[in-house]
């Protein structure tokens, strides 16, 4: 077998499994499972809840449930997203601002 003649076949290869991929970019949406989810934060710090708030909005969104434990409840309820409010069951930690230093 010529080098030219293992290219070409290398070349379909590659166009057969670049066609899978983009299909499977269509298929797969569809086909993914809806799950319930607990997302649990104990800590009463707003910077720790606020990195993953936008990521269980977008969970929402997407159409799986959550139950979200924490000490900031939202203000705007979701279909999607329920929240357990612990306010006021462990003390505040306070924020410093690491900028007056």
């Amino acid at each position: 077998m010529k080098l030219s003649e293992t290219a070409n076949i290398l070349k379909d290869k590659n166009s057969f499994y670049m066609m899978i991929c983009v299909v499977s970019l269509f298929v797969l949406p569809a086909v993914v499972e809806r799950h319930k989810i607990v997302a649990e934060f104990p800590r009463n710090a707003k910077s720790h809840f606020d990195v993953l708030e936008p990521c269980l909005e977008q969970l929402a969104a997407g159409g799986h449930q959550l139950l979200v434990i924490s000490h900031f409840p939202r203000t705007h309820p979701s279909p999607n997203y329920e929240d357990t409010d612990w306010t006021g069951t462990f003390p505040t930690i306070k924020t410093i601002n690491i900028l007056a230093f």
